[in-house]
């Protein structure tokens, strides 16, 4: 989930972390975007690779703004991650407000501003083309695939 202070929020990380495999360090395929918080919860940790695997199979957000490990790896983010404290819920719960009201009030034009705010791709996130390990980028051909790439082509919808 995007937070509020985006840009100062979110970073690069390994899927397959840089101790497992320090090959995978400049391979775009091996970097997603993730917030600080959980990034630094995560660490070393290998966990699910959310860009081949849904994350709804393993979790599910209760009513309550709290999330359901539904699976031993959703417990295990929950977990790890501390999905469930105080700070992470009221953002969380702030979140599905904004989507239930755009859904509710569709036409209102500030509504939906807010609702883009908070659900459009950020214009700051972090170019990944540029991080480059010691000895240069070893998969040249990754960078074509990246967001800023993608965003560049024409081939991202405007809301995540």
């Amino acid at each position: 989930m995007w937070s509020r202070d985006r840009h100062a929020s979110f970073s690069g990380d390994h899927i397959i972390p840089q101790v497992e495999d320090a090959t995978r360090i400049g391979d775009y395929g091996n970097l997603v975007y993730a917030c600080l918080r959980c990034s630094s919860f995560k660490q070393a940790v290998r966990v699910l690779d959310p860009t081949q695997e849904g994350m709804g199979r393993h979790l599910q957000v209760e009513p309550d703004g709290s999330v359901t490990g539904l699976t031993e790896d959703g417990q295990f983010l929950v977990e790890l991650l501390q999905l469930n404290v105080s700070s992470v819920i009221s953002e969380r719960l702030r979140i599905l407000r904004i989507l239930k009201l755009r859904q509710r009030y569709a036409e209102d034009k500030d509504l939906e501003a807010d609702f883009l705010a908070a659900f459009r791709y950020p214009e700051d996130l972090p170019d990944l083309r540029t991080l480059k390990p010691p000895e240069g980028n070893r998969l040249e051909a990754n960078k074509f695939q990246c967001f800023h790439a993608r965003r560049e082509a024409g081939q991202l919808p405007e809301i995540y």
